[in-house]
Parts: structure tokens; sequence; C-alpha cells
């Protein structure tokens, strides 16, 4: 992991990660709904339903990050702040990555399995985003908070992985988290020295191995072919 774990840490990690596949399954019941024969009569609903859920499901994510963020500081600085969840996404964003999702169903051939599965990443992404943009801005807003690092989960991608090498992020950057559908990486932040973890010491070495005799972006697709030999991806 980036960040050496505390069990505070851990239990919201794990608990995100649940809400996800809450996310999912909420999702997969409300698809059970759509007719692949009348998608413009059926969609509309479970657009509705599934931005619904993913606004329920997103301020649990704020709220888990809010506990965590609190939980954190204490721990290491002196003072009182009271973190706040980051704003639901709008409903306008949320139909409009859910359409994204579907578009291809009205093709000749709809194939409903691709559709579900990219439904759920959008939903999932979006329900998690609450959680992290709410250890971002507090980050921001905190005077006592040094910046805030990416926790990826276990075995994550080779994208997550370089983003997790670089770091800590200052809260006065306007980098934002860079999430991916299915992504299950967290936010957590940063108040004394950051110590990066074993992992992350790992995935340097064999970055600057892979990359040794490469330049602009072929370094990203050299990266990727070693981190996806060495991790089985």
């Amino acid at each position: 992991m980036t960040l050496p774990i505390t069990s505070t840490a851990a239990s919201s990690q794990l608990a995100q990660a649940g809400l996800a596949e809450l996310t999912a399954a909420s999702v997969a019941q409300a698809w059970a709904a759509i007719d692949p024969h009348n998608l413009r009569a059926t969609l509309p609903d479970f657009n509705a339903v599934v931005a619904a859920n993913v606004r329920r499901y997103g301020a649990t994510s704020g709220a888990l990050a809010a506990r965590l963020y609190r939980q954190i500081r204490l721990d290491h600085v002196r003072g009182s702040y009271t973190p706040r969840p980051a704003n639901l996404p709008p409903m306008v964003k949320i139909v409009n990555g859910l359409n994204w999702a579907t578009g291809h169903l009205f093709g000749e051939a709809p194939d409903m399995d691709s559709g579900l599965t990219l439904a759920i990443g959008v939903a999932e992404r979006l329900v998690m985003d609450v959680g992290r943009d709410t250890i971002r801005e507090n980050v921001h807003n905190d005077s006592k908070a040094k910046g805030w690092a990416r926790v990826t989960e276990p075995g994550p991608c080779a994208f997550c992985a370089l983003l997790a090498m670089r770091g800590f992020v200052y809260k006065e950057s306007s980098v934002s988290f860079h999430s991916h559908d299915k992504c299950r990486c967290h936010a957590e932040p940063i108040f004394g020295e950051y110590r990066p973890g074993e992992q992350v010491a790992e995935w340097a070495s064999l970055y600057k191995e892979a990359t040794r005799s490469a330049s602009g972006k072929d370094k990203r697709t050299e990266w990727r072919r070693a981190f996806d030999a060495a991790y089985g991806k």
C-alpha cells in the first residue's frame, strides 16, 4: 500500500469497497427491468433508479471519508477541524454517464452484458469519487494538512500503481484523483511525514528498469508491459 495502513484506514477502505459492491448490486437489480426490445421506454426508469442510488451511496462514501479524515487528523495534529463531505454528483452527470454506458445498445445486436458492465463501472466510480473528493477538498481547506496520497487496492492496475508512485500531492495542487471505472483506490490525508510502503518502492524499482531505454510515451508502454508481466495482469 502507499501508506502504512492503520486499523482505521484499513477499515475505511474495506467499507468503501463494500459500498462499491452494493452499488454494483443495485445497478444489476435495476438492469433486470430493462427490455432490450423497448429500450427507449425502459432505460429512463433504469437511469432514474441508478441515479438515486448513486447519490444515496455517494453520500455514504462522503461520510465515511470525512470520518476517516477526522480520525487521521486527531492522530497527528492538535486543534479542531470539522471535515465536510464533498458535493454529490449532479443528476445530469450521472445520467450522461449511464447514457454513455448504454448508448451502444441501440445497435442491431445489443450486447446487454457489456452494457451492464459499463453501467456498473460508471456508477461505482461516481460513488467512490465522492469519498475521494472529500479527502482532497478538506486537505485543501485545512491549514494543518500537507497533502493527500493515493492508496491503491491490493493488486492494482499499472495506471494506478504509476500514480501511487508519484507520492503525495501537495494541498496547493489542483491535481484531480484520476479514477477510472472499477477503480478501488482511495485518497488519504497527510499531516506528518510521507512514508511510501515497500510495495511502492518495488514498483519504482521495476519502473526504473523497464523504462531505462525508453522516452516520452514509450515509457508508459514499457511500464505497462513490465508491470503486467510481473504481476500477472
